[in-house]
């Protein structure tokens, strides 16, 4: 019984898609460079894997030569073609 409770509750509380829109995809943006979901975002997507992504990779389509980040934790960028 609690099981289910606990499986109803991670179903409301963490959603079924991830949107690759955050904070530093929008900066990122700001610099004119196209952002994509990257492979994590992907494969959530997809329902290949049930690990939610943190956020802290992009997908970009062009090179990014800014370190963004904030308190010692930043961003990485994957190439997507």
């Amino acid at each position: 019984m609690l099981a289910q409770f606990v499986r109803d509750a991670v179903k409301w509380i963490i959603p079924h898609k991830i949107d690759s829109v955050s904070r530093s995809g929008v900066r990122v943006t700001g610099l004119g460079v196209k952002t994509l979901p990257s492979t994590l975002e992907r494969n959530y997507n997809a329902g290949r894997t049930t690990q939610v992504p943190t956020g802290r990779l992009i997908g970009i389509t062009s090179r990014v030569r800014r370190k963004i980040g904030y308190d010692g934790t930043y961003v990485s960028y994957e190439r997507v073609v």
